[in-house]
């Protein structure tokens, strides 16, 4: 019999406190759209203009624009332009790289013997103008310092 007396008070208390809930949530409400009322007292509202329809604005024909008209060019180039780095650029490198790996010849894993005696007489032709270019350049060193000893010697 208590048990029954004490679920009975806390089943009234529960709906004590929903109906609470709800007439905090209905206030509420009420609060809310009583400020939207006054905001919108607040607004007036366009009335409509004769030949348009209610609260539009219609430009009269050949009305000017804000924008000029090169602008619309401009800026369509510049957006080609940014679409053409963002994706052209990298296709460009790809085909760059494509065509510089192709274009490289795989070492021959078997030189002919012929070819290496043919870089060999290279190599030794190299080396014996190299020489001689060096024996030319000390003869002129040579040449440059006698001329500038007699120069000396004439103008005391």
């Amino acid at each position: 019999m208590r048990q029954q007396a004490e679920a009975g008070t806390r089943e009234q208390a529960r709906e004590a406190a929903q109906q609470a809930r709800d007439a905090m949530r209905e206030a509420r409400d009420q609060a809310r759209e009583a400020a939207r009322e006054a905001i919108r007292a607040q607004v007036p509202t366009p009335a409509p203009r004769p030949g348009g329809q209610g609260g539009t604005i219609q430009l009269p024909p050949n009305f000017p624009t804000d924008v000029p008209p090169h602008v619309y060019s401009l800026a369509s180039g510049f957006l080609a332009a940014a679409t053409i780095m963002v994706i052209g650029l990298p296709i460009a490198r790809a085909i760059a790289r494509w065509i510089d790996r192709r274009g490289r010849i795989a070492p021959a894993s078997g030189a002919s013997p012929e070819l290496a005696a043919q870089i060999q007489r290279i190599e030794h032709g190299i080396e014996a103008v190299a020489i001689e270019v060096e024996r030319i350049s000390e003869g002129q060193r040579f040449l440059t310092q006698l001329n500038a000893g007699s120069r000396t010697t004439v103008e005391r």
